[in-house]
């Protein structure tokens, strides 16, 4: 688990958009809307966190698997949900990566960290 000492590289918390085409009437991709910038801590997910994961959904029946890449921890918050994504200046590697939030929990539901799953997009 993640310590409060650990949650110090920034991350941008991201809500996909779509908009209408004026020409075809169908919707588009639209610019993403910030939902929050925040403190975090990202570590790549073990093959065997992978599996577990893999494991518990799917003994839980629920049809659709999603799985991760990544877990990025961060300070609980209300408004962060599947679905959105997290954009991040890795300063080490000299770019921006994007990663998709398949998976959101609250360690022992106390509302204090935030616990994403999440899977690495390349660009």
């Amino acid at each position: 688990m993640t310590t409060i000492g650990q949650l110090t590289e920034r991350f941008t918390i991201l809500q996909p958009t779509s908009i209408e085409n004026p020409d075809t009437g169908g919707r588009v991709p639209g610019p993403p809307v910030v939902v929050a910038d925040v403190r975090g801590a990202l570590e790549p997910m073990t093959a065997t966190e992978a599996l577990s994961t893999l494991g518990r959904l799917t003994q839980q029946d629920l049809g659709i698997v999603n799985t991760a890449t990544h877990v990025l921890t961060t300070w609980f918050r209300p408004d962060v949900t599947v679905g959105q994504f997290v954009e991040y200046q890795d300063a080490k590697r000299q770019q921006v990566r994007h990663f998709e939030i398949t998976q959101v929990s609250s360690p022992e539901e106390r509302g204090v960290f935030l616990v994403l799953g999440c899977i690495e997009r390349v660009q």
